[in-house]
């Protein structure tokens, strides 16, 4: 059942019925998945862990969450406004999402190769669907599928092709099994014209292949020469093709037409707003609705302006405990992802916290996969 619950749930995760900010079918699949782990599974025990990092992590997710609950609460009676609370309720839903996920890891309640199965053939439906043409589309040329905007398109791609690739040097699949479907995901991110998120999978892609140099695989060898052949037989040939195609001429279109609208870069992903109240940089200002023109388009920077130096220590601090003496494969694949949240603020994505959960339960080695 739980298996049947973790597939449902990521097969459903590409598929938003309602606007953004709203519980979406995926979401509903956690919470009953959720309450049949603790009811069921768990008999409404409270596991402890044994690891210190990990209970020093658990320590610190608490407290930023219940200093995040603080903070829009105290922003809410002083605004008489309630909007903060709606974010209050993403950060407590990704927290049982992380709970969750952590506990099944590392009691062994579901196996990791059952997660990489599910979000693998997640990516290949979502590719089918773009294929023939199912589906919605930003502005009549970026593809979204199912998602409301192109970044979230983007941002699954990027999340479930690092988790694929997290499991694969973890579980040590062959790469055979592991390239294509990453090739899937960055077709996605491409097709939605997700510029970072593409990047950001290429960079996970090329840490992955400089993984495979070093283990000396053969089908990397091979592969490697194959592709090389290939290039110089059929390059020229695709890049003319390649130059035609719409969604070429749309990426350069979007890479060259971008100016300093809104004061640049910063200014476009919300930096400016940190020195616009400087005074609550301590402790932080909530994430009050309207307050500013533009979303922070940043985790790390949202946290800081809505929780101030204070929420991003905590958060810093649960992060640096997730991935102490955990496998270098595990930061370096993380890497992109860290980077893609310079630009965007991703942190209420499910996929995100599960990712975590992964990481927390991987032993210090690699020695002895979990089966």
């Amino acid at each position: 059942m739980i298996r049947l619950l973790i597939f449902l749930y990521i097969i459903l995760t590409p598929f938003y019925i309602f606007e953004s900010g709203n519980i979406q079918p995926s979401h509903a699949l956690i919470l009953i998945l959720f309450f049949y782990y603790i009811v069921f599974i768990n008999k409404l025990k409270i596991n402890i862990y044994k690891n210190k990092h990990e209970k020093k992590a658990l320590i610190f997710v608490v407290l930023f969450t219940v200093y995040v609950v603080i903070v829009n609460t105290i922003v809410s009676l002083y605004t008489d406004s309630i909007g903060s609370m709606k974010y209050t309720l993403y950060y407590l839903f990704n927290l049982i999402v992380f709970f969750l996920f952590s506990s099944l890891f590392l009691y062994k309640k579901v196996t990791i190769s059952y997660i990489y199965v599910f979000l693998a053939i997640t990516l290949v439906s979502q590719a089918v669907l773009l294929v023939f043409g199912v589906g919605r589309t930003w502005h009549g040329y970026q593809y979204i599928l199912f998602f409301n905007n192109p970044h979230q398109l983007g941002y699954f791609s990027l999340l479930t092709s690092s988790l694929l690739l997290m499991i694969s040097v973890y579980k040590k699949i062959s790469p055979q099994y592991v390239i294509p479907i990453i090739i899937v995901a960055s077709y996605l991110s491409f097709s939605a014209l997700s510029i970072a998120s593409f990047i950001s999978i290429i960079v996970s892609l090329s840490f992955y292949v400089l993984h495979l140099m070093k283990r000396r695989s053969k089908f990397f060898i091979s592969t490697f020469f194959v592709f090389l052949f290939l290039s110089l037989l059929y390059g020229e040939r695709v890049i003319i093709e390649l130059s035609s195609n719409n969604s070429y001429v749309s990426i350069t279109s979007k890479l060259t037409t971008k100016t300093d609208r809104d004061g640049g870069w910063a200014a476009g992903r919300g930096y400016d707003t940190l020195f616009k109240e400087p005074q609550y940089l301590i402790f932080g200002m909530g994430e009050l609705p309207g307050r500013f023109h533009n979303e922070f388009h940043s985790i790390l920077g949202n946290v800081l302006r809505s929780y101030g130096v204070v929420g991003l220590f905590l958060l810093l601090s649960f992060g640096y405990f997730i991935f102490k003496n955990k496998p270098l494969f595990c930061i370096y694949l993380f890497i992109p992802v860290l980077i893609y949240g310079l630009a965007h603020n991703g942190i209420r994505q499910p996929l995100l916290w599960i990712y975590l959960a992964l990481v927390l339960s991987l032993p210090k080695t690699n020695s002895n996969p979990k089966k």
